[in-house]
């Protein structure tokens, strides 16, 4: 399979899932291990404010060249419930069949 076609199936799942959780514009949305931005870009066409949470050092630089100051970008493992800053996180992905959305608190 091309990347080529794995690309255009990121950015359909991305956008169900920003259709289903029904993202308004003005909405803060965060995307965990944010990536190549896939979910991110259609966030952002949606409306939301994002914070996009990465880990990776080069998806990281990846992610502020590509979005700048459109999105916050934040480098941490949001896995690490220990050493996180972060208090609400809002997971989003998306296997092959049917996306999935939830909320967890701390």
């Amino acid at each position: 399979m091309g990347m080529g076609v794995t690309m255009v199936r990121r950015v359909r799942r991305a956008e169900r899932i920003v259709a289903e959780a029904a993202i308004r514009p003005g909405a803060t949305v965060v995307d965990v291990g944010a990536g190549t931005g896939a979910l991110t870009a259609r966030l952002i066409d949606a409306g939301a404010r994002v914070v996009a949470v990465e880990l990776h050092p080069k998806r990281l630089a990846a992610l502020r060249r590509r979005f700048g100051s459109t999105v916050t970008v934040v480098r941490a493992d949001a896995a690490d419930r220990q050493n996180s800053d972060l208090r609400v996180v809002v997971v989003a992905m998306a296997t092959t069949t049917t996306p999935h959305s939830a909320v967890v608190r701390r």
